[in-house]
């Protein structure tokens, strides 16, 4: 996860690295996470919240 973006302050989750765990994404506010992928490979992104609701993007 990224803590300061500008600073390229970042946090390794070395558990599960393809399943990024996030406590909280307050509405005011924003959170960033970073993953390296191969060029071409085929991803989706979901984020499942219990107010939220869930959200896929594939590319």
């Amino acid at each position: 996860m990224v803590g300061d973006n500008y600073l390229n302050i970042a946090t390794e989750q070395k558990v599960h690295p393809a399943n990024m765990k996030v406590d909280n994404i307050s509405r005011i506010r924003q959170v960033m996470v970073r993953w390296i992928v191969d060029v071409g490979g085929k991803y989706t992104i979901k984020v499942d919240s219990k107010k939220g609701g869930i959200v896929n993007v594939s590319k």
